[in-house]
């Protein structure tokens, strides 16, 4: 079930709808508050909301659900950077 509200709100992404998919995901999250995808996605809709800290937070989330998950690293690196944090960016970037 939870692959329904990830493509929902990717749906919303790709429509440039990030309030509505944020809207989404967060709904998502109260039933499936470990699913990397939808604390991933979120991070994208908050980057597109320009909440970067916010975005930074689920992007978190997300690495600790699942560690391996690469986009997260790479989107979390890249708000690092565009930050100046430098080393954390670097640190992202080699996961």
């Amino acid at each position: 079930m939870a692959d329904f509200y990830v493509n929902k709100g990717v749906a919303f992404l790709r429509s440039e709808k990030n309030q509505e998919a944020l809207e989404s995901f967060d709904e998502a999250l109260k039933s499936y508050p470990k699913n990397y995808l939808l604390l991933y996605n979120r991070g994208v809709a908050l980057k597109g909301l320009e909440r970067y800290n916010d975005a930074a937070e689920s992007y978190q989330g997300a690495i600790l659900c699942h560690p391996t998950h690469a986009s997260s690293h790479l989107n979390l690196g890249l708000l690092c950077m565009e930050s100046n944090l430098l080393t954390q960016a670097m640190m992202c970037f080699n996961t």
